[in-house]
C-alpha cells in the first residue's frame, strides 16, 4: 500500500466551500489522503466462537438477567436507537430494472415473481386500490404472468407517477424513492405496519419506565422529517393507547459535516461540472455523532429492516431483556471495582482478581497481560481496561446473511495499545475489511461461526455518569474506500469506520449468542415472503 504522494493545493473557493460544509481544509486534505493510500485490511487472529469470544447463555441465567434488566429499565435507563435513513431504491433494484423493456432476463423473471406473490406481499391491498383508481385490471394482469403484465403495476407501486410523465389526478405509491422505514413490511388485523410502526410497538414492550415512558430516536434521511413524523403520529395515539404508554420519539439527519470529500480516480479531489469539490455521505459510521448526542445511557441498537410481526415478537423481547440485563450486570462490576480504585480500597489481591474477573466478565484477555506488570502500574492498566463503552451485542449462527461477523482482531484503539502493544480483542469485522487475497485470513473467514445481525446495547456513560466522547474510541485505520460513479464519472468514496465496525472498536465488547429465528432482515423485497414476515396463520 503506497503512502501518500500528493500535496493537494485548495483554492479560496474550496476553501469556503469546505467551510459552509462544516469541514475544515486539513480535514479534506487528509481524507483526500486516505482516498490515495487506500483503507489497510484488518487483521484477523481467529473467529469469535462460543467459549472463546461469544457467550452462550445457560437458560439458568436467563431469570436473573431480566429480573436485573427490569429494574434498570422502571428506573428510566433504556432508549433505543434505530438507523432509519436508508432508502428503499435498494429493496426494489431487482424491480426496478423490471422497468427497463430491455431489462435482463433475471429482471424479468423477478417481474414475474412479483406477479405471482404479490398477495402474499403486506401491501397487496394498497397496489391492488391504486392500481383500480388508474384503470388497471390487476387481476387480469396477474393471469398473463409476464413481465410486460407486471410493468404497468411496478410503476404503480415504485414510481411516484407514470412513466410517460402523463399527468393523473391519483398519484402512484412512488415505494423506491421512499425510506425504507416507511415501506409496510407486515399485514396484520386489516392494517399494513411499517418498520418505524413496528419498532415502536416493540420499543412500548420492552423499554417502559416506571412513568410508562418509552424513548425511541431514529437517524432519518435528509428532508424526510416531516414524512417520519407523520408516520410516528398516524401510529403513536394508537399504541399509547394499547400499551398505556408515553413516546419520546425523536429524529436526527446524518451531519453534513460528516460527509467526506470524493476523490478523482486519477487522484485528487473530484470536481462538479462547476469546479467544485463534491461530498458525498460518510457511511454508518457517520451517525456516531447522532449516538453520543443522544445523551443516553444504556441505548439498545437495531437497524431498522430487521423487525418482527407481532405474532413472532416474544423470543426478541426475551432476549432484550437478557442482553440488557448482562450489561447491567457487567456495569455493576465496573462502577463498584472503577469507585475501589479511585479511593484506594484495593489491595494488591483484589486488582489481581479484579484483572481475572474483567478478563472474563470483559472478554479481554489482555487484562491477563497486566498480571505482569509491576504491582504499582496494575490498578492504574486495571482502571484504563474498564473505562470505556460497553457493548453487548447479540450474534447468530452463520446461514450465509451478507454482512460482518465477530472476529478476535488487533485494534490499537483499545486499552493497552498506549503501552507498546496491541491487544487482539472481540471485534465486528466487515468482509470488505479483510484481505481476501491472503489465504491464510480466508482460511479465518471460512471457521466463522456467527455473524453480527446489530442487534446490541450499549453503555454509553462512566462510573461517575458521564458521557464518553465517543470519537476517542474510533480506529481511525478501518476507514472503507469503495468505487462509485457521478453522471457517468468514476469517483473514489470515503467512509468513516462502520458504526458497530470501527467506530466501536475502542469499546468493551461481549459477544452473546442469540437465535438466529430473531435475525429476519430485509434486504429485497422478496425477503417480506419468508415466513418470519408473514402472517400468522
Amino acid at each position: 500500500m503506497s503512502e501518500p504522494t500528493h500535496d493537494f493545493t485548495l483554492t479560496a473557493s474550496d476553501l469556503d466551500q469546505i467551510r459552509r460544509h462544516g469541514l475544515d481544509a486539513d480535514e479534506v486534505r487528509r481524507q483526500l489522503s486516505l482516498l490515495e493510500r487506500g483503507a489497510r485490511p484488518v487483521r484477523l487472529d481467529r473467529p469469535c466462537r462460543v467459549g472463546d469470544g461469544v457467550v452462550r447463555l445457560e437458560p439458568a441465567r436467563h431469570r436473573e438477567l431480566e429480573a436485573r434488566y427490569n429494574a434498570a429499565r422502571r428506573d428510566g435507563r433504556f432508549a433505543k436507537m434505530v438507523p432509519a435513513s436508508g432508502a428503499a431504491t435498494r429493496m426494489f433494484r431487482e424491480l426496478l430494472g423490471a422497468l427497463d423493456p430491455s431489462g435482463d432476463g433475471s429482471a424479468n423473471e423477478a417481474a414475474v415473481r412479483f406477479l405471482d406473490d404479490l398477495p402474499r406481499l403486506p401491501f397487496v391491498a394498497t397496489v391492488e386500490d391504486t392500481a383500480a383508481r388508474h384503470g388497471l385490471d390487476v387481476a387480469a394482469l396477474r393471469a398473463r404472468r409476464s413481465a410486460d403484465a407486471a410493468r404497468p403495476l411496478l410503476e404503480v407501486l415504485l414510481l411516484d407517477g407514470p412513466a410517460d410523465g402523463s399527468l393523473s389526478n391519483a398519484p402512484y405509491l412512488g415505494y423506491a424513492q421512499r425510506p425504507k422505514a416507511l415501506i409496510p413490511f407486515h399485514r396484520g388485523a386489516g392494517e399494513e405496519r411499517t418498520p418505524l410502526a413496528e419498532h415502536l410497538d416493540e420499543a412500548a414492550e420492552h423499554l417502559l419506565d416506571h412513568e410508562r415512558r418509552a424513548v425511541v430516536h431514529f437517524t432519518i434521511p435528509q428532508h424526510s422529517e416531516l414524512d417520519f413524523r407523520d408516520a410516528a403520529r398516524a401510529v403513536e395515539a394508537r399504541l399509547e393507547r394499547v400499551h398505556g404508554a408515553r413516546f419520546e420519539i425523536s429524529f436526527s439527519i446524518q451531519r453534513p459535516e460528516t460527509d467526506t470529500v470524493a476523490g478523482s480516480a486519477d487522484g485528487g479531489p473530484l470536481r462538479d461540472a462547476d469546479g467544485r469539490l463534491l461530498f458525498r455521505p460518510g457511511g454508518h459510521g457517520s451517525l456516531l455523532p447522532n449516538l453520543e448526542a443522544m445523551a443516553g445511557d444504556l441505548v439498545f441498537v437495531r437497524n431498522i429492516d430487521n423487525v418482527l410481526p407481532i405474532h413472532r415478537r416474544d423470543e426478541v423481547l426475551a432476549w432484550n431483556r437478557r442482553l440488557g440485563g448482562l450489561l447491567v450486570e457487567i456495569e455493576e462490576f465496573i462502577h463498584d471495582t472503577s469507585h475501589a480504585i479511585e479511593a484506594g480500597r484495593l489491595d494488591g489481591d483484589a486488582v489481581d482478581r479484579a484483572l481475572r474477573r474483567s478478563a472474563e466478565l470483559l472478554q479481554a484477555p489482555h487484562a491477563l497481560a497486566a498480571l505482569e506488570l509491576p504491582e504499582s502500574e496494575r490498578p492504574g492498566r486495571l482502571a484504563m481496561i474498564l473505562d470505556r463503552p460497553l457493548r453487548v451485542a447479540g450474534v447468530v449462527p452463520v446461514a450465509g446473511e451478507p454482512g460482518g461477523g465477530p472476529f478476535w482482531a488487533a485494534s490499537p484503539a483499545h486499552a493497552g495499545a498506549s503501552a507498546g502493544t496491541v491487544p487482539v480483542t472481540p471485534q465486528i469485522v466487515e468482509s470488505a475489511q479483510i484481505d481476501r487475497d491472503d489465504p491464510a485470513q480466508n482460511a479465518v473467514v471460512a471457521a466463522a461461526t456467527h455473524f453480527n445481525p446489530v442487534h446490541m446495547v450499549c453503555r454509553l456513560r462512566d462510573h461517575h455518569g458521564r458521557p464518553y466522547p465517543l470519537q476517542d474510541f474510533v480506529d481511525p485505520e478501518t476507514f472503507f474506500v469503495t468505487r462509485k460513479s457521478h453522471h457517468g464519472q468514476p469517483l473514489l468514496a470515503l467512509e468513516h469506520p462502520g458504526l458497530w465496525n470501527g467506530a466501536m472498536a475502542g469499546w468493551n465488547t461481549v459477544f452473546v449468542e442469540i437465535p438466529g429465528t430473531i435475525f429476519a432482515p430485509v434486504k429485497t423485497v422478496f425477503d417480506l415472503l419468508r415466513p418470519s414476515h408473514q402472517p400468522a396463520p
